[in-house]
């Protein structure tokens, strides 16, 4: 369901444009900007002191491990934020820098959970050492990390690795303690690996383009930076798009005349989220790396087939979540507490699917106008996922018990 906020009229003889940017919270001394953003660079120059600091130190870092000859392991997330972000970063090590021991992991949500783990850090020293011969190495992750436990980032040190972690979701109380610490939320990941890649001196802006896509699949808010870039974004996809997103538009119908915002969200995103979703990210962060035409449609086929059996998934668990909601609210009786009369829902079972409980919480928060959780279980263990509705921080209320959760997150 759709809760319409009618904004009063400021006045009879203000302008459409006016009226429709103030009903953003865009004013007069905003507008400008807003209408015709600023150059990349001066959106950076802007950025905070503590951000710049770390992205100085970063580069050191990298740069070092670089002349040192040391292998570099670029760890990723399974959604179109992580896997743009690793291959921006990916292609800038090798392509732009030259560096030949560069390797990726994107872990499995299935086998390995989220973000930087126990079991990702054993994979990641498994992969340098079958790849490379060597053990350790730099470990530079991208939209994630942030939440990572001390225990995970030692026992990485404890098997050679440096640590750079580079994120945007909300932080714990305290930042991990490692070499370097890359935070900021008004991007995305893809965004934050951007920036570090035009410190390390990126000159393909086809890697621009794949950060506006980022920016638009992971709903950051389209001002200041993000919007300059998604910008850029569209420009780059109408004129000289990557050979992947190019091939992903291809064969999933094409567009109606210009590529616009529809395209980004609608169309590109949710196919490279689809593999991530179902069973292996791999596939959408070869269709980015992937140079041969021949090879890339076959992975754009893939993908789009994922993504249609994606659909009908989320279909399927949606029903079954609304059913299990309307049976809650109709269940119960006098004055016994009502989960569906709450003010948020929270719906689980066994049948959900983990990949898409995401998709479902956002179907039952649109729907109903509350914060939703839906939750996949698994034996004496539930993998939830949430979205809100704004004004609400789902993570902040979820906080309040978080003796009750392995793990929590998000932003």
């Amino acid at each position: 369901m759709k809760k319409w906020v009618v904004k009063g009229a400021y006045g009879e003889n203000i302008n459409v444009v006016t009226q429709l940017l103030r009903n953003r919270g865009i004013g007069e001394d905003a507008r400008e900007e807003f209408l015709s953003p600023l150059p990349l660079a001066e959106y950076l120059k802007k950025m905070p002191g503590d951000f710049k600091e770390s992205l100085k130190k970063a580069r050191e870092e990298i740069l070092i491990a670089i002349k040192d000859n040391r292998a570099i392991v670029i760890h990723g997330d399974y959604d179109a934020d992580g896997i743009c972000a690793t291959a921006i970063l990916y292609k800038t090590l090798t392509q732009t820098l030259g560096h030949a021991k560069v390797a990726y992991f994107l872990p499995n949500r299935f086998d390995h959970g989220y973000g930087l783990s126990p079991e990702s850090v054993k994979e990641i020293a498994k992969l340098t050492k079958e790849r490379f011969g060597v053990a350790g190495g730099l470990v530079i992750t991208v939209d994630c990390g942030i939440t990572a436990g001390q225990e995970v980032i030692e026992s990485a040190k404890g098997l050679g690795f440096r640590v750079i972690i580079t994120d945007h979701h909300q932080k714990g109380e305290s930042d991990p303690r490692t070499e370097v610490v890359l935070w900021n939320d008004g991007v995305v990941g893809a965004g934050v690996a951007l920036v570090l890649a035009l410190v390390l001196g990126l000159r393909d802006e086809q890697l621009l383009s794949l950060a506006g896509i980022a920016t638009v699949t992971d709903l950051a808010p389209l001002k200041g930076f993000n919007r300059a870039l998604v910008k850029r974004t569209l420009a780059l996809l109408n004129t000289n798009p990557p050979l992947g997103i190019k091939s992903l538009l291809d064969v999933s119908g094409g567009t109606n005349g210009e590529i616009g915002m529809y395209d980004l969200g609608y169309i590109i995103g949710p196919r490279l989220n689809a593999s991530g979703r179902l069973d292996s990210a791999y596939d959408s962060l070869r269709l980015l790396l992937e140079d041969d035409s021949v090879e890339v449609t076959k992975i754009a086929q893939k993908l789009n087939a994922v993504n249609l059996e994606r659909q009908e998934m989320t279909q399927k668990m949606f029903d079954l979540a609304d059913e299990l909601y309307v049976q809650d609210e109709t269940s119960r009786v006098g004055n016994e507490p009502s989960l569906a009369n709450s003010k948020i829902i929270i719906t689980a079972s066994e049948k959900f699917h983990e990949g898409v409980i995401g998709l479902v919480a956002g179907k039952l928060a649109q729907k109903y106008y509350k914060p939703a959780i839906a939750i996949a279980i698994n034996g004496d263990v539930g993998k939830a996922s949430g979205r809100s509705i704004p004004g609400v921080n789902i993570v902040d209320l979820l906080k309040h018990f978080e003796e009750r959760f392995t793990g929590l997150g998000g932003h």
